[in-house]
């Protein structure tokens, strides 16, 4: 009798117990761009409906939220061919790989797309790596000078007649612009003209690759129309906004310039994101 009670039990459990997804990345597409849209307080409701809805434990849906958005930055949307067993384990190992060393997790990446490396390997190389010095992240950094020249050379304007300063426009509130993207800091060219300098490197990614794509696309569109420029120093975003920025009108787009790197401004001469 007690033996049959027990025999219940497990087979209940078993019932009950998540599902395996040999595709999870298939799976959470659809629910990346739905979640990165709605305010804070309002995704762990989104979390906890779905995870009584698919059976999946929100822990293990904010995972595959994050893998699937690490991915999206990289250019992946879907499993590649030779690598149609994809575990999140894997991806995670890669991400946190990232953090210490960007372009050796950038290779493991491209290896794991051609189908190589298991997750155990990649776990182990993620233990190696935590017992190394952090590599420094790899994009150049670019000095309030580097970035005077730039622009100089892009307006016609001299450097020394250019000044940098916070983002702070008293005739464009800051309501026009998505507060996860604000441009790093304003140039002023002489006694009117103006330009908005955008960094990657200052958006609070804290949410989807695809949220923060559309904020920093919106906000670089609405500075090239308002402003004389908008000026972009990127690197994981280049390629989309290339693509974006080929959309536009001729006479938008021509005032739009992107630049490799990172500002590497004085505090008082930057507005990081908000957003965090």
């Amino acid at each position: 009798m007690h033996a049959s009670a027990n025999q219940s039990r497990q087979k209940s459990l078993r019932k009950e117990r998540a599902p395996q997804r040999s595709n999870w990345l298939e799976f959470i597409q659809p629910h990346v761009d739905r979640y990165g849209r709605l305010p804070r307080g309002e995704q762990k409701k989104y979390l906890e409906k779905l995870s009584g809805d698919v059976k999946t434990s929100v822990k293990t849906l904010r995972a595959f939220l994050a893998a699937a958005a690490y991915l999206e930055i990289n250019g992946i949307t879907e499993f590649p061919e030779k690598a149609q067993r994809m575990p999140v384990a894997s991806v995670e190992a890669i991400m946190r790989i990232s953090k210490r060393d960007p372009a050796r997790a950038k290779r493991l990446l491209e290896g794991v797309c051609q189908g190589a490396w298991t997750a155990r390997t990649l776990q182990d190389e993620l233990r190696t790596i935590n017992k190394q010095p952090a590599v420094q992240q790899t994009a150049a950094k670019v000095s309030e000078q580097q970035l005077l020249a730039a622009l100089g050379k892009l307006t016609g304007c001299h450097p020394r007649l250019i000044q940098v300063s916070g983002f702070e426009l008293s005739d464009v509130p800051k309501t026009f612009f998505d507060r996860l993207a604000f441009p790093h800091a304003i140039a002023y060219l002489g006694k009117t003209g103006r330009v908005a300098v955008f960094d990657e490197s200052a958006i609070g990614w804290t949410v989807s690759a695809d949220r923060a794509k559309r904020a920093l696309n919106s906000n670089v569109a609405v500075a090239a129309t308002l402003l004389d420029f908008a000026v972009v120093f990127c690197s994981t975003l280049r390629h989309d906004l290339e693509r974006f920025r080929s959309l536009m009108r001729a006479e938008i787009r021509d005032r739009i310039a992107l630049f490799d790197g990172a500002l590497d401004l004085p505090p008082e001469k930057a507005l990081h994101s908000l957003a965090g």
